[in-house]
């Protein structure tokens, strides 16, 4: 039997729940009834999200993004900007979904995954795609310390200029 980590609902009878394993189950009848509905995934999904029965999206694992445009009756995996694990997504109205998962990944669709868009980063946009702050090194009582960082920006503003700051446990930069 596989672990659910999160129950959804898109209306009043359409819910699923997603684990591990690629398990999705669903209801129609508001859960007093749970059937499975194979993902053709064997990775962990977290979150399923949607704003209509014909408009579904499903995040998990290394990136895994599915979609569903008949009710979950079927799924299909669609292509994200990323291999880190996805472990929540909401949906704005029928067009924009967004997703977050490791080391500070959020991506984004305005066109919908069920056109066959990717889960990408805003155009024009200044917030990063992804950012990640590494562990510092000698350690942290030497005079001087080491802290790497990358930050992937969306390609179109170019280099942005970053300001990393370090404060002490009383709060002082």
């Amino acid at each position: 039997s596989a672990t659910l980590y999160a129950v959804d609902f898109i209306d009043g009878s359409l819910g699923f729940a997603a684990g591990t394993d690629g398990v999705i189950v669903r209801t129609t009848d508001a859960g007093r009834n749970w059937a499975a509905a194979g993902s053709g995934q064997n990775r962990t999904l977290y979150r399923i999200a949607g704003s209509a029965r014909s408009n579904l999206t499903a995040v998990g694992d290394s990136g895994t993004v599915l979609s569903s445009e008949d009710g979950g009756n079927t799924w299909r995996s669609v292509f994200a900007a990323t291999s880190y694990n996805l472990y929540s997504i909401v949906a704005f109205g029928d067009s924009v979904r967004m997703a977050c998962g490791d080391y500070g990944t959020i991506l984004r669709t305005v066109a919908g995954p069920t056109s066959g868009a990717p889960l990408h980063g805003s155009t024009g946009s200044d917030i990063p795609l992804r950012a990640s702050l590494g562990r510092n090194y000698p350690n942290p009582f030497n005079p001087a310390t080491v802290i790497e960082y990358t930050i992937a920006g969306n390609g179109t503003r170019g280099m942005l200029p970053v300001r990393l700051s370090v404060f002490d446990l009383l709060g002082r930069e």
